[in-house]
């Protein structure tokens, strides 16, 4: 066509390729940008980190993408891409190494960002041998969630020691309190605590912990903190809730979604759709009937998750019968949607063509 490419129009059909889902292309591309000389920048290592995850498995890439980006783009102005080389590692390592998973992905992390703040946590970071290279960053928030979750996985699949995840739970909410120049601002978003209430909730014995996580949530916080805090979201009640009904206990679940409506927190289609899971599994129709109800309620039509979160449910004569007059509810508003739009287009086209009639006359 004529066109003279440059690193721009290189990453749109790099990305635009990555996302028909032909990375054979997306990568003919780098290396022809590469023979051109052209220069490629963080946008073209956060399209090629993508395309290696759509197959993780290849390392050879993976390596050689993390290299190229290390030589080529200033990390400490590009988090994004460091970022994506963390979260590219961690998916690689885990699926293949996942004993050694989190030594191999702290250690690289610890060639990218100032790990030292973790250590307060008492992550086991290794020694900081280049602190002093201009590569390494200041701790970015995600990273840091990233490593927690990794940790806390790592010793809930060794250990399964719910207590030791507690521990760093505490130890987190002291530097929070202290006003940790790093740590603290981890309480501004719900993101840290709701990976804390994550992994409390798998076990029946760490619903305790993650009752405490919903209640540090909600107490303000002291003047050495210098942060605001998060308030438990809708995502960390429905975390919480979900704690509940794994371990067969949906009545307390229904307990806590009063609570949070109490709090102002409307439940949404997840809270929902957990709550009926529960009282599901434990055969409980008349639990669902009346989580249906309320669902019905607070404004929702049917939808599949509906069905899917009552299908374990063995006796469902009843529950069957409800959900298919909620179907002919959503039809009905459907029909009755449809007939308002095409009358406001026919009153609309009604109104154009009589002022092209006094127009003509």
């Amino acid at each position: 066509m004529g066109m003279k490419p440059n690193i721009q129009i290189c990453n749109i059909i790099m990305l635009n390729a990555i996302e028909a889902g032909d990375r054979s292309t997306a990568l003919s591309v780098y290396r022809s940008l590469v023979q051109r000389e052209l220069k490629p920048d963080e946008f073209t290592f956060a399209i090629l980190l993508k395309a290696c995850k759509m197959n993780i498995d290849d390392a050879e890439l993976l390596n050689q993408i993390i290299r190229d980006a290390i030589e080529s783009v200033n990390l400490r102005k590009a988090e994004v891409v460091a970022f994506e080389i963390l979260y590219c590692l961690i998916l690689h390592h885990t699926k293949h190494n996942r004993r050694t998973a989190l030594a191999t992905v702290t250690d690289a992390c610890a060639q990218l960002f100032d790990l030292q703040p973790l250590e307060k946590l008492g992550l086991p970071i290794p020694k900081r041998q280049q602190q002093q290279s201009d590569r390494i960053m200041p701790l970015w928030p995600p990273a840091a969630n990233l490593l927690i979750t990794m940790s806390i996985e790592h010793v809930l699949s060794s250990q399964s020691d719910v207590e030791a995840v507690a521990a760093l739970y505490v130890r987190w909410r002291e530097l929070v309190d202290a006003g940790d120049p790093c740590l603290s601002h981890l309480a501004t978003d719900d993101y840290t605590a709701n990976i804390f209430l994550m992994a409390f909730i798998k076990h029946s014995n760490g619903l305790l912990h993650a009752s405490r996580v919903i209640r540090d949530m909600q107490r303000p916080l002291p003047p050495s903190a210098r942060v605001t805090q998060c308030k438990p979201t809708v995502q960390s009640w429905s975390i919480f809730l979900h704690g509940f009904t794994r371990h067969g206990k949906p009545k307390l679940a229904e307990q806590i979604l009063a609570y949070m409506r109490g709090q102002g927190i409307e439940p949404n289609h997840v809270t929902w759709s957990t709550l009926l899971t529960g009282y599901a599994r434990a055969q409980d129709e008349e639990g669902v009937l009346e989580g249906l109800r309320q669902v019905h309620e607070s404004g929702f039509v049917w939808e599949e998750w509906m069905e899917g979160a009552t299908k374990s449910l063995k006796q469902k004569a009843r529950v069957e019968e409800e959900l298919q007059k909620a179907k002919l509810v959503k039809r009905l508003n459907f029909m009755e949607e449809l007939k308002r739009e095409l009358e406001g287009r026919l009153s609309a086209a009604a109104d154009v063509a009589q002022e092209d009639s006094y127009r003509s006359s």
